[in-house]
């Protein structure tokens, strides 16, 4: 695993007693400093509370600090757990951070949308308000801005049809605020497709890197779309290097 510095030195950032931290995802500010977004539990599969913490570095991740709690649920007063947060930093400045609740009550398209969305323009000082996405679904990758100001979204959940997990697709022409167009990046009777990560690559062509969740020994999968994510070609599994599209 290569680290920011080079070195290939791995260390522990945040390690709370008594705390699970999980679902980590990163932005880097035009300054070179780093904000951190997770999900800090009691457990992997939260009990008691799940919180969506920030944490920031000003020395390229060598030290972190400044803890920011964005959103909490204390899960023994019969409030939803947090699962994944994702952090985006837009062209704008923006910073946009969506999470989903419990996998449990959201997973099937005939369940209502459990993603929401905060905000923050003083880059992560203060924050919006939680706003549902109306994105179905679970375990969202993070928000992916266009060239054009589109932004795109992914996340994965069970379709009529098949008994299988797929991921799919939606944009949003105004900012989050509203989620339409939803495009299947990877459905089949075989697999179940979870846990995208959408990449921007050389030449406006989009990857999603997929994750291959039957534990049955298959590969993980990637599938590109060459029109803006409106479209996506059949998955395969991921043996090229990504690398040489970058």
């Amino acid at each position: 695993m290569r680290t920011l510095d080079g070195s290939g030195k791995v260390w522990t950032i945040w390690n709370p007693p008594g705390r699970f931290t999980k679902n980590p995802d990163m932005v880097r500010f035009p300054d070179g400093r780093l904000m951190l977004v997770f999900c800090e539990t009691d457990q992997h599969w939260a009990l008691e509370f799940s919180k969506i913490t920030t944490l920031e570095s000003s020395d390229g991740g060598k030290t972190w600090g400044n803890p920011r709690i964005i959103a909490s649920a204390d899960i023994t007063k019969g409030e939803e757990r947090w699962v994944t947060p994702r952090l985006s930093r837009l062209k704008s400045g923006r910073l946009v951070i969506v999470c989903d609740h419990d996998d449990y009550h959201y997973y099937h398209v005939d369940r209502p949308s459990g993603i929401w969305m905060w905000t923050s323009d003083d880059n992560g000082r203060t924050w919006s308000a939680p706003h549902n996405t109306g994105v179905k679904g679970i375990e969202p990758g993070r928000v992916i801005e266009l060239p054009d100001g589109t932004l795109l979204i992914n996340a994965h959940m069970v379709f009529r049809d098949n008994f299988k997990l797929a991921e799919f697709c939606m944009r949003s022409a105004d900012g989050g605020r509203t989620w339409k167009d939803l495009a299947v990046i990877a459905k089949d009777t075989t697999h179940n497709h979870v846990e995208g990560h959408i990449l921007p690559l050389k030449g406006g062509a989009l990857a999603c890197v997929l994750r291959e969740n039957n534990h049955n020994g298959y590969p993980s999968y990637c599938a590109f779309s060459y029109d803006q994510g409106r479209s996506w070609t059949k998955p395969k599994p991921n043996t090229v290097h990504l690398r040489t599209f970058l």
